[in-house]
């Protein structure tokens, strides 16, 4: 964690795990100590993937529009970057 709070100095850090059953966005808020606070969260079935490959890049995609935009709900901000594992 402490080399994500050296490299990442920019307000807002979103993120995107696409599982085996769901995905989820999670939206931190970099604190001026260097810490993250979540601010917001969304998440959708897991959909066009099997075995941890996409399988189906319409249905992959859908998942994480349907994610990014409960995320972009719960916490009021407009995402423009996403990170993902």
């Amino acid at each position: 964690m402490n080399i994500i709070r050296k490299i990442y100095t920019k307000g807002l850090l979103a993120v995107l795990d696409f599982g085996a059953e769901s995905v989820v966005v999670l939206i931190a808020e970099k604190k001026e100590c260097g810490t993250f606070r979540i601010v917001g969260a969304g998440d959708s079935a897991a959909q066009g993937a099997k075995g941890g490959e996409v399988s189906h890049p319409g249905d992959a995609t859908e998942s994480i529009v349907e994610a990014l935009k409960k995320a972009e709900r719960s916490s009021g901000a407009k995402i423009k970057k996403l990170y993902y594992n």
